[in-house]
C-alpha cells in the first residue's frame, strides 16, 4: 500500500489509543463512541467506516492484521452503506440500554429492533469448545466488512439476560452521557471514570465549597 494508506492506519490507531474502556462491556463501549450526546459539546468517535475498524481493534475484536485488511477494503471505495449500518446498530443498542436505565415499561419497538439485529448476528454464529469451556464464535468477523457488529450485538444480548440491570448506569455528569456497568461491591459507582467526570465533579465541588466560604 502507499504512504497515504499507511498514514491512515497509523492515525486511526493513534486516535483510539485515548478511547477509554469504561463501560465494562463491549456493547456499552460501542454505545460510548458518542461523548456528550445531545449536548452542544457532542463528540463523535466514529465519523467514518475506517474509524469503526480502529475502535474494533481497540476493544480487541480485531488483530492488527485483520484491521489493516479491512481498512484496505474500505480505503478507495464508497463505504457509506457500511458506516450507516454501524451507526444504526449503535442507535438501537443505545435505545435499549437507555430504556433499561430509565426503568421504563418495555418498549416493543425497541425490543423488536434489538431482536432483528440479534437474529441476524446469531444466524452466523457457532459454538466453539476451548480449554475452559464453550464460547460464541463469529466466522464472519474477518470476512464481512461489518462483521464485528455480530459479537457486539451478541454481547449486548448476553449482558441483558445474564447481568444485574440495577448495575447498568449512566454517568452522573448530566452532560456526559456515557453508560457503564457498575462492578463496585456496594453499587456506588457514579461516574463513567474517576479520572474524567469524577475528577471534574470533585474539583467543581471543592471550588464551590471554597467560594461559599468567602461570602
Amino acid at each position: 500500500m502507499d504512504k497515504a494508506f499507511n498514514d491512515l492506519v497509523r492515525q486511526t490507531r493513534e486516535k483510539f489509543l485515548s478511547f477509554d474502556l469504561d463501560g465494562n462491556n463491549v456493547a456499552l463501549d460501542f454505545v460510548n463512541t458518542v461523548e456528550y450526546r445531545d449536548t452542544p459539546k457532542v463528540y463523535e468517535w466514529i465519523t467514518t467506516y475506517i474509524d469503526a475498524l480502529g475502535w474494533a481493534e481497540r476493544v480487541g475484536i480485531f488483530s492488527p492484521e485483520i484491521t489493516e485488511q479491512l481498512i484496505a477494503r474500505g480505503y478507495e471505495r464508497d463505504s457509506s452503506d457500511w458506516y450507516n449500518q454501524i451507526i444504526e446498530h449503535r442507535k438501537i443498542l443505545h435505545r435499549v440500554f437507555s430504556t433499561v436505565i430509565k426503568q421504563k415499561q418495555e418498549n416493543p419497538s425497541v425490543m423488536n429492533d434489538l431482536n432483528v439485529i440479534l437474529q441476524a448476528a446469531r444466524k452466523r454464529a457457532v459454538i466453539d469448545m476451548n480449554g475452559s469451556g464453550f464460547s460464541w464464535h463469529f466466522p464472519d468477523v474477518k470476512k464481512d466488512p461489518t462483521g464485528f457488529l455480530q459479537p457486539v450485538v451478541n454481547s449486548a444480548a448476553d449482558f441483558l439476560v445474564k447481568s444485574d440491570m440495577k448495575r447498568l448506569k449512566r454517568c452522573s455528569d448530566p452532560e456526559c452521557g456515557w453508560l457503564f456497568y457498575d462492578t463496585s461491591k456496594n453499587k456506588s459507582r457514579r461516574w463513567c471514570s474517576m479520572k474524567g467526570c469524577g475528577n471534574r465533579a470533585k474539583v467543581n465541588k471543592f471550588y464551590l465549597n471554597h467560594r461559599n466560604r468567602d461570602f
